[in-house]
């Protein structure tokens, strides 16, 4: 499936409610440009205690992204026993 033609007819649909794209594409680099810090600040915070093996840990910008998370902690991968578990949030 290619993905430009969805893109071309979305923007169609946004030139015809009379959004400027002007905006649209200032907006989206916008977007990325503060959310990639705040989220490597996030990301900076935690460290992570693995159940299987108990070792703390910090992961990588990318390894703490690439986990499924919840509100009490990521499925991770753990540097010590090299397994992908539940690492609670420490």
């Amino acid at each position: 499936m290619n993905i430009i033609p969805i893109v071309a007819h979305q923007i169609e649909d946004w030139l015809d409610v009379g959004v400027n794209p002007l905006i649209v594409i200032l907006f989206i680099p916008t977007v990325f440009l503060f959310a990639i810090p705040v989220s490597k600040f996030i990301v900076s915070r935690y460290t992570y205690r693995c159940t299987e093996c108990g070792e703390i840990f910090k992961p990588s910008f990318f390894r703490a992204h690439a986990g499924i998370h919840g509100p009490d902690g990521r499925y991770q991968y753990c540097p010590k026993c090299k397994k992908i578990t539940w690492c609670k949030y420490e």
